[in-house]
Formats: C-alpha cells, structure tokens, sequence
C-alpha cells in the first residue's frame, strides 16, 4: 500500500463513513452474546486502548503497527461479532488522530476481515488448554499484512485511470505490503506469549475466586445445618 491517503473528500463524507462505522460497532456488540460478559469486556478494553495507543504511538514506521495481529486475536478470544466490533472501534478512534477518510472505510473492512477469519479458525489457532498457538498467528499475520494493504489500496480507484494503474500501484506498493507483514510477523512474536501468559493469569485468578465462592457455600450450607 503506497500513499492510499491520497484520495480526498469532504467534510461531510467524512462524517457519514465515521457515523457508519460507529453504529456498525454498536451493532455488532449488541448482537454479540453477552456471557461471559465482564471478562469478555476487559478483554475488548484492554485489546481496542493497546491497539489504538499502539498505531498512535508507532504512525512514523511505515506500515508496521498491532492492529491486525491484535484484531486477529480479538477475533479468536472474543468470537466474530465481538471481533468485528473491535476492528471497528480501533479503526475509527485511531484516525481520530492519524486522519479519516475513503481509506477508513477499506480499513475497517479488512480489519473485520481478519477478525473473522481468527473467530473462524479459533479452534485452529488455539491448544488443547485454550493458549494461543503462535504458528498459525505468525503465518496468518504475515499474510493479513499483505492481503490489508491490498484491501485498503482499494481508496486509491478514484484517482486512478484504469485497471492497469490500479495493478501498478498495487506493484509499486508491495515493499510497503512486506513490511507491513514481516512488522505483523514481529508483533505476534512479541504480543502472543504476552496475551497467553495474562490469559493464563486471568484463568488462575478465575479458578480461585470460584474455588473460595464454593468452599464458602459449603461453610454455610454446614453451619446452616448444625444450627438447625
């Protein structure tokens, strides 16, 4: 993806694709199901705030950002809609400050993309004791780093003459596609055995809160029934 922000529109455009996108958010967590639904929303704050302070603070790379490996484990944590909704929300709230425009629209459609197919695939993409197996990741990573840039190129038709250009353009753009990818490939290395050790964590913490809720039942139910 070469200079994709090169397609310019107005003002009010740029309100109705962000309205859009926002109420296509809102819609798919409404649909989501809701169970469990205060760890499912920690999970969707703690992955959408990294995501977004992520593409923000790393804007001067070309093309390297965690958005796609991120989303991709949203979607295999979170499930599709939840994913979609993910997608959404990071694309929107972060070109708040890198800028919005035709592009956002393709963004926030491969980024949903790629939630979908790690909600899809989730049992591929995780082991026998729920961790996420970081083989898949890397591979579907690299190749979501080149498939997106390709998506989001699709700004760029209105400025372009023809079909032909369109190819050359996407030609042009591909050392801008691999860093993106070879950047994904990185960012899975680093994110995946950090997100299996919190979900590791969250598991034990999860396990002995409901170990305690039950040994205090059985106190009760035991007292309760001496007293009787």
């Amino acid at each position: 993806m070469l200079a994709s922000h090169a397609t310019q529109i107005g003002h009010a455009s740029l309100l109705i694709i962000d309205f859009i996108v926002l109420v296509s958010a809102l819609y798919f967590l409404a649909k989501s199901q809701a169970s469990p639904a205060s760890q499912n929303r920690m999970v969707f704050l703690a992955i959408a705030s990294f995501a977004i302070i992520g593409r923000w603070v790393m804007e001067p790379l070309p093309n390297i950002q965690p958005v796609t490996i991120l989303v991709l484990v949203g979607g295999i944590i979170l499930g599709a809609r939840r994913g979609i909704a993910l997608a959404l929300i990071i694309t929107l709230v972060s070109n708040i400050l890198l800028g919005s425009g035709l592009w956002t629209v393709f963004q926030a459609i491969g980024w949903s993309l790629v939630a979908v197919v790690g909600a899809t695939f989730a049992d591929k993409f995780t082991e026998a004791e729920g961790k996420i197996n970081l083989l898949p990741v890397l591979i579907v990573g690299f190749a979501s780093g080149i498939v997106f840039n390709w998506i989001v190129s699709f700004s760029v038709l209105p400025n372009l003459a023809d079909g032909g250009a369109f190819i050359d353009y996407l030609i042009i753009g591909l050392p801008y596609d691999l860093m993106h990818a070879f950047g994904n490939f990185t960012m899975a290395l680093w994110l995946v055995p950090i997100i299996n050790h919190l979900l590791y964590s969250n598991s034990l913490n999860t396990s002995e809160t409901s170990h305690e809720g039950t040994t205090d039942s059985v106190v009760n139910n035991t007292e309760s029934s001496i007293l009787a």
